[in-house]
């Protein structure tokens, strides 16, 4: 095995059921970054720009209606986007026929005139319309007239988002990203579907920011949410997971703790705050919470596996089994399971079946240095041979050179194949690492010296 191989888990956030020591996570699907500046020209601009000579695209179309807004106390954005993969495109790709972005924009251009708003193309497949001095009724009105034309010349449907202004202190330029959100917010439903910006919006957006890995931005997302929605459950978990990952774990406690007490049943609160609780180092309140959350969902990984390695830490070895044998029913694929599995049945003292399961974590996970020199220790324990015991323990300590035990370990093996000179390079380096050998390395240069004399 090589000594630059990667760790046994990567320890991510919850984003399938691969995650082992971290939060669960209330997951949306996570969208492609999109900005509302793509610059024109766009499928279909020349052919549109001879109907429509003066029509604006990108942030120039933007900009201008902006501008016309500027002093506006009230107004409406529509982004609407074509839907993809309709039969009657020309091919089953994403790609858009620019015959139907034209005859799209046609009915587009119709329907905002008679609604006295302003449109242009927004990207090569999405338009955007404003409309001063609207509310939401009069976008609902507004959607619902173009959807009726659009059915009437029997074109596919397309997606809609409406945000409006005034929104708590969103600023008219802010409102045109709100359109955005709302716009993916809507995508969940399906094709020919419509949402009105709202903290759902937000909730979906602050995980998108989660999933690339810009944990403030999120948290200003959820943030924002709240303000819109302080009762929201998923987003008060949500900003408490990124409090979590930021380390700022009371602030991400008293989110859990909110969520929970807006539902007693939010089985994903309970779990957090045993997690948080955890890295409080407050193990009793952790498994309280893990335990609480096992009666609510019994049937999560996370749970049993967090729930059964705290009970093997607590010295509780028979309580843990159930849960550390459901989590590798539930995850069969989980190396770590199996693992921890294979450290409760050692404590039991079944070593041929602790066997078994650190074989079979180290073949699911070929890098788990805890498992390898496990495996090679009990090895020997059992009477195998000394040297593929002693080829585990020594991969174990390349894999993890800064793990004592595992050199201690090492080290034994060595000194039991009277390898004295490397059992002592082992356990001095067990030592150095904080793993107490002081009695084993006299031993051995006492030895030395005898043999000397």
């Amino acid at each position: 095995m090589n000594q630059t191989t990667p760790p046994v888990e990567e320890k991510n956030l919850f984003s399938s059921c691969s995650s082992t020591r971290h939060f669960l996570l209330s997951k949306t699907n996570r969208f492609e970054h999109e900005s509302r500046n793509q610059q024109p020209p766009f499928a279909g601009s020349d052919a549109l720009l001879e109907i429509f000579p003066d029509m604006l695209s990108g942030p120039a179309f933007i900009e201008h209606s902006l501008s016309i807004l500027d002093a506006a106390k009230a107004f409406g954005v529509i982004t609407i986007r074509l839907d993809h993969g309709h039969p009657e495109n020309d091919s089953a790709t994403d790609e858009i026929n620019p015959a139907r972005i034209i005859d799209t924009g046609k009915i587009i251009a119709r329907t905002s005139r008679q609604h006295n708003s302003i449109w242009g193309q927004l990207s090569n497949d999405t338009w955007g319309c404003f409309l001063p001095d609207a509310d939401e009724a009069a976008c609902t009105q507004w959607k619902r007239t173009l959807k009726a034309d659009l059915a009437g010349q029997k074109l596919p449907g397309v997606t809609v988002g409406i945000a409006l202004y005034p929104c708590n202190d969103f600023t008219h330029s802010q409102i045109v990203d709100n359109a955005w959100k709302a716009l993916h917010h809507a995508t969940f439903f399906g094709p020919d579907s419509a949402a009105v910006f709202d903290a759902v919006s937000l909730n979906i957006s602050g995980d998108q920011h989660y999933q690339e890995g810009d944990i403030r931005g999120a948290v200003s997302e959820f943030k924002n949410a709240l303000a819109l929605d302080p009762s929201n459950i998923n987003v008060h978990n949500s900003l408490g997971v990124c409090y979590g990952v930021l380390g700022e774990l009371e602030s991400a406690l008293k989110e859990f703790e909110t969520s929970l007490a807006l539902d007693p049943a939010e089985f994903m609160a309970a779990y957090n705050i045993g997690m948080t609780h955890q890295l409080l180092d407050n193990p009793e309140s952790a498994l309280e919470f893990f335990l609480r959350a096992g009666d609510m969902k019994p049937d999560v990984y996370e749970i049993n596996l967090n729930t059964g390695h705290l009970l093997l830490q607590n010295g509780s070895a028979e309580k843990a089994m159930g849960f550390l044998e459901k989590a590798a029913q539930l995850e069969p694929g989980s190396g770590l399971a199996f693992r921890y599995l294979a450290d409760g049945l050692k404590k039991l003292g079944r070593i041929n079946e602790a066997i078994e399961a650190y074989k079979k974590a180290v073949k699911l996970h070929p890098y788990d240095a805890d498992s390898i020199s496990a495996l090679g220790w009990l090895f020997a324990k059992s009477g195998e041979n000394l040297e593929i015991a002693t080829m585990f323990c020594r991969q174990a300590t390349e894999l993890a050179p800064d793990r004592g035990v595992f050199f201690q370990r090492l080290g034994r093996l060595y000194l039991k194949n009277n390898r004295t000179e490397e059992a002592l390079v082992a356990l001095e380096n067990a030592d150095r690492l904080g793993q107490d050998s002081k009695d084993l390395i006299e031993t051995i240069r006492g030895q030395q010296m005898e043999e000397a004399s």
